[in-house]
């Protein structure tokens, strides 16, 4: 193989290999591919209550002439199923963040069905992975950790050391540019 195939290759495999060493490192399988939630399992009536409810949040980005302007069916379907399920968390975290206003808003203009509701509890066997992960410590974390922190001293101390190092040139330069300021 020449040269420039194999680093070709190398480019093109690396953001693979990275997501799989990301993916390992947080706790997933290398190449486990995630799960989507989807109302699209919903039945009709849900359905429905859904759409206007994604009406009254996405107002902004759908129903424009130009489709090209429009968001996807599809994403918002998947953007609704994760807003309901983490509704409490952001509610916590940014009771007054824009999105969680329109929602409070929008819910008592449109009465969430207990279908809706049911989504917003994580299966119990999503809670025992969650707890498997929370669990679970690279054998090698706190090497890393330890590596981390002193690279990082490193840096601050070649900083430093580049500093002295231009104000002493800066200062040499003054002096030659000043000869009789001596």
């Amino acid at each position: 193989m020449t040269k420039t195939n194999k680093a070709f290759v190398y480019i093109t495999n690396r953001a693979r290999e990275d997501r799989k060493v990301a993916r390992v490192l947080s706790g997933w399988g290398a190449d486990e591919m995630p799960v989507v939630l989807d109302v699209a399992t919903l039945d009709y009536s849900s359905q429905e209550r859904l759409r206007q409810l994604q009406a009254l949040l996405f107002s902004s980005c759908t129903g424009h002439k130009q489709q090209t302007l429009n968001v996807s069916t599809k994403v918002l379907n998947v953007l609704m199923a994760y807003l309901i399920r983490y509704y409490p968390q952001l509610k916590e975290l940014a009771s007054a963040s824009p999105i969680i206003t329109r929602w409070s808003r929008s819910r008592s203009v449109v009465a969430l069905p207990v279908a809706l509701i049911n989504i917003a509890a994580p299966p119990v066997e999503e809670i025992e992975q969650t707890r498997d992960r929370s669990n679970h410590v690279c054998p090698r974390m706190d090497h890393l950790l330890v590596v981390i922190h002193e690279l990082i001293e490193t840096n601050r101390k070649l900083a430093a050391r580049l500093i002295i190092v231009e104000a002493a040139q800066m200062k040499s330069n003054k002096y030659q540019a000043y000869p009789e300021a001596k």
